[in-house]
């Protein structure tokens, strides 16, 4: 198990660097790379792991364990984001004003 409660829909990222390999197969696959998101839309277990699918590698599945879940901001969390992006932004232009003159 992953530690993480996985749903259809959720976001993935991909926390795995190096190649896929594929088990049945037992050569080099293609895969998710380090750092990218996907949505997942299909969960398997097999001998008490996890596994994703995504629809870019409709075929394969992946150890649910290269990935980290990106837990949605809730409204608050946005807005709280979103006010300092804009907060920092202002900041940095008055800095340069002041620097300017």
């Amino acid at each position: 198990m992953s530690g993480a409660d996985w749903q259809v829909g959720d976001l993935a990222m991909c926390i795995r660097s190096g190649k896929w390999i594929d088990v049945i197969a037992r050569d080099a696959s293609s895969g998710p790379a380090p750092g990218s998101i996907h949505v997942v839309d299909e969960i398997g277990q097999a001998g008490g792991t996890d596994f994703l699918g995504f629809p870019e590698w409709p075929e394969d599945f992946f150890g649910a364990d290269a990935f980290r879940k990106i837990e949605p901001l809730s409204d608050l969390e946005r807005l709280r984001a979103e006010t300092d992006f804009h907060v920092s932004k202002n900041l940095a232009r008055r800095r340069a004003r002041q620097v300017a003159l």
